[in-house]
């Protein structure tokens, strides 16, 4: 089976990689694999699983490696592949309207959300971390929201 002879559903492939690993495992399943440890580098610091998941779709496309992706994704979770794999490809999927994947839907939409609430907090630390130094530097004893401290000594700023 040749990728250019296939037509991938992309957000099948993609919803399997979501279900089939957490993004320790999709980063440790890239390592371990010669033909994916590229992508490992495209895996910065922080990087949800829905963009580690896009990373490597990209890249696979790119590559021409879909096939190879998807014999090891299914020797490495037999379980989720079944699950996906008459989605995967349109020539493979039944006739008819495809039924909607609510469960893999409200996984994503929960990683979504994990990763946000991550970065909401990363900002939050590094708000207060700078209103600390600049009321230390300027010594300001006043007490205000960080917003309106901001707001107020912005023109301090530097």
């Amino acid at each position: 089976m040749s990728d250019d002879a296939q037509e991938y559903n992309f957000s099948a492939v993609r919803h399997l990689l979501l279900a089939a690993f957490t993004p320790e495992e999709l980063r440790r399943f890239c390592y371990d694999r010669p033909t994916f440890r590229p992508v490992v580098d495209l895996f910065g610091p922080g990087l949800g699983a829905v963009d580690m998941v896009d990373r490597l779709v990209e890249y696979c496309d790119r590559q021409v490696l879909l096939d190879e992706l998807l014999t090891e994704v299914k020797i490495a979770n037999p379980r989720q592949y079944e699950r996906f794999a008459a989605r995967i490809l349109p020539a493979s999927a039944p006739a008819g309207a495809p039924e909607p994947d609510l469960r893999g839907a409200m996984v994503e939409i929960q990683r979504h959300l994990q990763d946000t609430g991550m970065a909401f907090k990363a900002q939050v630390r590094r708000r207060r971390a700078l209103s600390g130094v600049m009321r230390q530097r300027l010594d300001i004893q006043e007490t205000l929201q960080v917003e309106k401290f901001f707001f107020r000594y912005y023109k301090e700023m530097n």
